[in-house]
């Protein structure tokens, strides 16, 4: 663990006590340290624990807890738990996939809303697309998921590796040039996880489980998006041939 966050957890036990600003100052510096937050979480619970239960004259500080007021109460001993629900593994609060099976976790991190809100305003434009458009409609989704993209953090890019795997798996049932698209923008999500630095435990876990899934060869059902294509052409000029013989007809 970094020296520096040792010694804002040693002294964030003096005086009052672990509060709750002390708690989010640790949580926030071990983030951008990128210590692995159970851990970190562990070692507070355990601090917590040992904190004075009464209010006690808070000794000066050689740190930004210095600023802190004195009525701040001490936390107390809380767990802050909660078991994968993929796995049943039992996980902390602030971590972003589970450990045991890479399962991505919901997280109320301003990172993960915007990138949820831009999925979400994505899904509407292909929607669009699917609805409104009569023609061309694999390009034009084909062009929505090359311009699909999410903030190079290792959590945005976790959170738009597992969109675009779960939109080409949906993809692969349908048009193989479509599926081809989305794979290849869950290569890039991967190579950018991968050159990230500092990589937690957690981040790491979900690598190592989900690159088998971009090396395997037979991942693209060819063929699908083809077929579907040559049928929808051919009732287009059925439709237009029995619209020239009525017409005939009527002549």
């Amino acid at each position: 663990m970094h020296p520096d966050l040792e010694k804002l957890i040693k002294m964030a036990g003096e005086g009052a006590g672990l509060t709750e600003k002390k708690r989010s100052i640790i949580l926030k510096k071990a983030e951008e340290l990128g210590e692995d937050m159970a851990e970190v979480e562990m070692m507070l619970e355990n601090l917590a624990e040992t904190s004075p239960q009464k209010k006690v004259e808070p000794q000066p500080l050689r740190s930004s807890f210095a600023e802190m007021p004195a009525e701040s109460q001490p936390v107390q001993p809380t767990s802050r738990r909660r078991k994968c629900p993929n796995c049943g593994n039992t996980i902390s609060d602030y971590t972003l996939t589970c450990p045991q099976c890479g399962y991505v976790l919901e997280s109320q991190s301003v990172t993960s809303s915007k990138v949820q809100e831009y999925i979400n305003q994505f899904n509407e434009r292909m929607l669009d697309v699917e609805n409104k458009e009569l023609f061309g409609k694999v390009q034009k989704k084909i062009d929505l998921v090359n311009g699909f993209n999410v903030p190079v953090t290792k959590e945005a890019l976790v959170l738009g590796f597992t969109y675009a795997k779960a939109q080409f798996q949906s993809a692969n049932n349908v048009s193989s040039q479509l599926a081809a698209a989305w794979l290849a923008k869950c290569q890039q999500f991967m190579d950018l996880l991968k050159s990230q630095t500092n990589l937690d435990d957690a981040t790491k876990t979900f690598i190592a489980n989900n690159e088998p899934f971009l090396t395997r060869k037979d991942l693209i059902r060819t063929g699908k998006g083809c077929a579907s294509n040559i049928g929808k052409w051919l009732v287009y000029f059925f439709i237009f041939w029995l619209i020239m013989l009525i017409i005939g007809l009527n002549l």
